[in-house]
């Protein structure tokens, strides 16, 4: 770790010590050791708590994993190309995710994991929505294109064109309007309406790349989270905008609401609830920095922690 790194680090520990709970919320579980050296690493809760890993590796393959209830971690696909994106499936309680080539995959919880192609959209696409019901997904490619699938007729609806010069970074729909909203790596948010076929509306908001967008309260509000380290909530009827938090400078990896619970990972290696309903906010676990993390998830219940690093391994937290 560079100097300036630890020295952020260190000033986090100085501002926000006094702030953190005097016990762990998650208590170490297990770890496991992912095989290979990976590059990256993505994971993803099932409704059962089945984990499932995608460990990126340096010959531009993925491979996939799952961790069940009471068992090892066990290998059970190889997708030659590397996967940008783990979606949740809420319909079968399955997995879908994208790849570099532009290839979208459906994991079948149901069929013994059994994977399906979905559509080829022969564009990379950074990131994926994917209707409560799964019959409709809203794919953003890495050049601004915009993809509306039909899941079941298995085929591009339309394309539309977001004339983005900058990577799209994050992306949630509004599926009552019809509206997308995403960020990019210029630090702005868009809101593109579908049934117009344009972008409608900019949010300069943030100072950093906006790498999360999470649509809450019905799609009526919007929580953004940069590279420069804010996370702001937007009541997006008035645009009036309210700091959830501020680590100058640490940019947030990953967020994910559940039950009205923000939690964040930040690249310096600490992570943070924020209960939304009382703004309180409380580090995830004052014992331990968790460096050099790669990605997370969370069980949906908040019971369990999962934490992938750039050390191969494979950390599972629980609620104390």
């Amino acid at each position: 770790m560079g100097a300036r790194k630890m020295f952020n680090i260190c000033i986090s520990l100085v501002i926000f010590s006094s702030t953190w709970p005097e016990k762990p919320f998650f208590l170490a579980d297990k770890v496991y050791r992912i095989p290979n050296s990976s590059v990256d690493t993505k994971l993803l809760f099932l409704k059962d708590d089945t984990l499932l890993v995608a460990s990126l590796t340096s010959k531009g393959d993925t491979n996939l994993y799952r961790l069940r209830k009471g068992e090892n971690l066990e290998f059970f696909k190889k997708i030659d190309d590397h996967i940008n994106q783990l979606a949740y499936g809420a319909e079968t309680d399955s997995c879908f995710f994208s790849t570099n080539s532009g290839l979208i995959f459906k994991i079948n919880k149901s069929n013994d994991f059994q994977i399906e192609e979905i559509v080829n959209c022969k564009q990379r696409i950074s990131r994926i929505w994917i209707s409560q019901n799964e019959s409709r997904i809203i794919a953003a490619g890495t050049d601004g294109r915009i993809f509306d699938i039909d899941v079941r007729l298995k085929r591009i609806k339309k394309t539309y064109h977001s004339n983005q010069k900058y990577a799209i970074l994050s992306i949630d729909v509004d599926t009552k309007h019809e509206i997308m909203y995403f960020g990019t790596a210029d630090a702005m948010i868009y809101k593109y309406d579908f049934n117009k076929n344009k972008s409608t509306q900019e949010y300069g908001i943030h100072t950093g790349k906006v790498n999360k967008i999470i649509l809450h309260d019905s799609a009526a509000k919007m929580l953004s989270l940069s590279g420069h380290g804010s996370i702001i909530d937007t009541e997006l009827g008035n645009n009036k905008d309210k700091k959830v938090y501020d680590l100058p400078m640490e940019p947030v990896i990953d967020a994910k609401l559940i039950n009205n619970i923000l939690v964040v990972a930040w690249e310096g290696g600490f992570m943070t609830m924020h209960n939304l309903a009382d703004g309180k906010m409380d580090f995830v676990n004052k014992k331990e920095l968790y460096l050099s993390i790669f990605s997370f998830a969370c069980s949906n219940d908040l019971k369990i922690l999962a934490i992938a690093n750039k050390f191969n391994e494979l950390k599972i937290y629980k609620k104390k």
